[in-house]
């Protein structure tokens, strides 16, 4: 006859001899406790592995994304930015390339580029169609994409497609439109669209090589860019460069300068002699008193 099998003790079930079993008696054995080592060990062990096969993915496709770049671009890039579902992709050499990802296809789509050759050395998104560009030769301009661009172009992947429905030069088929140019005088090195003041409006701020911090600001009326633009002729005529050289030449040194107005020309408006001061005003119809009002209101407004 079979004898019974055995129980075990009850303090091997996690349980002290003479103890009746309950939650908050139960102490954890050795066995048990490697185990719960052993599952923690696991599960850190698992999420680092996780973590890091993420980090590998996301490395994985910004460098999958950058060679797919440079086999489009002609040189070297310089910088890369998106907004929305465009990424706007800076050259060393041929300005700036708009392009478009296509999912379903996973490609990715030049749609617009620029006509004039820019060695970029900064750029900055304005806004969703409008980008600041500078270059190493000291010049900042604006470009915006014309209205009605069509981000869904085709592609051909087969080179067979008809050479009228090619871009110029086999570039993009739709091309930036230059809003602003100015000649700064010195490369830039970098271009941030930021508030200096708390509450203050956007301005865009540069940087150059040679330490120069300098802010180009956006009029809010009309009225305003008519009333600076004509100071700015005034001023070209009564206070002349001590080296005798042309303002409009030097600041249209590579390209006619566009829709900017030099500021610092303008704030020597108060170092010239009374007569001149009043003899201005009377150009502009106002008052000495406020056109240095007007000076102060645009600088206050934005920078300090």
């Amino acid at each position: 006859m079979r004898k019974p099998r055995r129980k075990l003790p009850i303090y091997a079930q996690g349980r002290r001899p003479g103890v009746p079993p309950s939650s908050d008696s139960a102490m954890p054995t050795k066995r048990n406790r490697c185990a719960l080592l052993s599952l923690e060990h696991i599960e850190k062990h698992h999420k680092s592995f996780l973590s890091s096969r993420v980090a590998a993915a996301v490395v994985v496709v910004v460098v999958i994304v950058i060679v797919v770049l440079l086999l489009h671009l002609p040189n070297t890039i310089v910088d890369i930015k998106t907004m929305g579902q465009r990424i706007v992709v800076s050259d060393v050499q041929e300005s700036i390339h708009f392009i478009r990802y296509k999912p379903h296809e996973n490609q990715l789509i030049i749609f617009a580029d620029d006509t004039t050759p820019r060695f970029v050395t900064a750029m900055c998104l304005l806004d969703y169609d409008t980008v600041a560009i500078a270059d190493k030769f000291g010049s900042i301009v604006c470009v915006r994409l014309p209205k009605g661009t069509v981000d869904e172009v085709q592609e051909d992947p087969t080179g067979v497609r008809a050479l009228w429905d090619r871009g110029l030069l086999n570039g993009a088929s739709q091309k930036v439109e230059l809003m602003t140019n100015i000649f700064i005088g010195d490369a830039i090195t970098t271009l941030q669209k930021a508030t200096l003041i708390p509450g203050g409006n956007d301005a865009l701020i540069y940087a150059t090589i040679s330490g120069t911090v300098g802010v180009l600001v956006p009029f809010n009326s009309r009225e305003d860019f008519e009333f600076f633009q004509n100071l700015e002729m005034h001023m070209r005529v009564e206070f002349p460069p001590l080296c005798g050289r042309d303002h409009l030449a030097f600041r249209s040194y590579y390209a006619p300068v566009k829709s900017v107005i030099d500021g610092d020309l303008c704030e020597q408006y108060s170092l010239l002699g009374i007569a001149k001061q009043k003899t201005i005003a009377e150009e502009l119809d106002r008052q000495p008193s406020e056109v240095q009002k007007k000076l102060e209101d645009i600088r206050t407004r934005y920078a300090f």
